[in-house]
């Protein structure tokens, strides 16, 4: 376990996840982070802007002379007191409750929550006692319901499922389906440019992966699979374009049925 094992050295070397970052630095231990992707580099960028170690080195950078040189670092007496310093801030931190308390000032409870009156809106249909509910359906007069008010309103009768919208909290245009021809046409060539460059890119990138990976064998594997992805990529590309005219058209059709 980090927080056992962090104890009995003298500075820490590790990839940059957030547990085991943690972990380092509560036992006020000096860090160099090598990250390797996603969230890892912010932290190690946040390491060196809080003087507890060095720069970070990427793993694909990554090689003797700099992790000489992030060693050295890692023993200067200035970052090992920040570490030690940055060690007693941490553990009089109440880290849980400033979690939740971050998590319940961003959570936008009010407009998530049902908006109808549910003993108006189902007459007789909903007991007395009625509570505000998290929305999950969107009437379609607006009003957000929660899923107790819309089953009320498919059971009596008023309405059938297929007539409400899902409650969106978060706006996932980006992820929509294209709203008419135009809209798909342009999803079209932005799917196919975008596989067609995959597909060329990976000529140098498949390569040069498999080479740190697994050598010159590794690096012949690679190309293959470069070459393999000019051909296979495209056909992709086309086959998502494809996809995005003809749901494009469908929206189209619907939108004129509806005039």
């Amino acid at each position: 376990p980090h927080d056992w094992h962090f104890e009995h050295v003298g500075a820490v070397v590790h990839h940059g996840g957030a547990g085991t970052m943690s972990a380092g630095l509560i036992a006020g231990k000096p860090t160099l982070v090598v990250p390797f992707f996603g969230d890892q580099p912010l932290w190690g960028w946040a390491v060196k802007r809080a003087g507890v170690g060095p720069a970070p080195i990427p793993a694909v950078k990554l090689d003797k002379d700099k992790f000489v040189a992030g060693i050295k670092d890692l023993r200067n007496p200035d970052i090992i007191t920040a570490a030690k310093a940055m060690s007693i801030k941490l553990q009089a931190e109440d880290g849980m409750r400033g979690a939740v308390n971050a998590f319940h000032k961003h959570l936008p409870l009010e407009a998530m929550m049902a908006k109808s009156d549910c003993d108006a809106l189902v007459a007789g249909t909903m007991p007395a006692n009625c509570r505000p509910r998290l929305a999950k359906y969107v009437h379609p007069d607006g009003t957000y319901l929660a899923a107790q008010e819309a089953a009320a309103l498919v059971h009596s009768g008023q309405l059938q499922w297929k007539e409400f919208d899902i409650v969106k909290y978060v706006d996932w245009t980006a992820r929509q389906r294209p709203q008419g021809l135009r809209s798909g046409m342009l999803r079209a060539a932005g799917a196919f440019v975008h596989k067609v460059v995959t597909g060329v890119t990976g000529v140098v990138t498949k390569p040069l992966q498999g080479a740190q990976q697994g050598g010159a064998k590794g690096a012949m594997q690679g190309l293959g699979e470069g070459l393999l992805g000019i051909v296979v990529q495209p056909g992709k590309g086309f086959k998502r374009a494809y996809q995005n005219i003809v749901a494009g058209m469908d929206e189209k059709t619907q939108v004129n049925a509806n005039f």
